[in-house]
């Protein structure tokens, strides 16, 4: 917020300007009551910065490479893009969407790179709640260290995707969420341990 950054909204980020939206996404108790306890720690300012988010974003990387950004898909920030999908699957997902070297999203919290037509396709992952794997029936695995990727479009239309993990301290992971009354507090610890 402090450096003006352009940022892509998410499907948590609208849940938190409309209230009634975590419903057509799930009715699980602990995960609305986690949705509402999360709105309710944010002033008029975060709101109002939330406001500001886009639902995509292309970024001119040089040399005429284009990064398009995303939340889930370019059509909903609720949509799952599976690293697993299909070439159809991703067909559907990007038609109408221009030509770009990479397109990026998250959502899924599983970090990916592959290549699909020409393109890139990369979901950095999650700084805060990285997964072990797709949640099946029940709740996810999270790991403990921050994921992101690093994008670099050099001379020429050359551009690098670049993976990174960074370890965090389980202890205190575990101490912070321990110490917060967020509804998710409990599994926190518990994924920590």
């Amino acid at each position: 917020m402090s450096i003006g950054c352009a940022c892509i909204t998410g499907n948590h980020d609208a849940f938190m300007l409309d209230a009634a939206l975590i419903h057509t996404y799930t009715e699980t108790p602990i995960i609305v009551d986690a949705v509402d306890w999360c709105r309710a720690q944010l002033g008029t300012r975060e709101l109002d910065f939330l406001r500001t988010f886009s639902a995509t974003l292309a970024i001119e990387l040089g040399g005429g490479a284009t990064l398009f950004c995303y939340h889930g898909t370019p059509r909903s920030h609720m949509e799952d893009l599976s690293p697993s999908a299909s070439a159809d699957e991703l067909d559907r997902h990007f038609d109408g969407c221009a030509a770009a070297a990479v397109r990026a999203g998250g959502h899924t919290h599983l970090q990916m790179l592959r290549q699909h037509r020409g393109a890139l396709v990369v979901n950095p992952g999650s700084v805060g709640m990285p997964f072990v794997e797709a949640p099946v029936a029940g709740p996810p695995r999270i790991m403990a260290h921050a994921e992101y990727a690093i994008v670099d479009g050099g001379d020429g239309g050359a551009v690098a995707v670049e993976l990174k993990r960074v370890p965090l301290d389980r202890a205190a992971l575990r101490a912070q969420a321990a110490a917060c009354d967020f509804p998710l507090r409990d599994w926190l610890v518990a994924q920590y341990a």
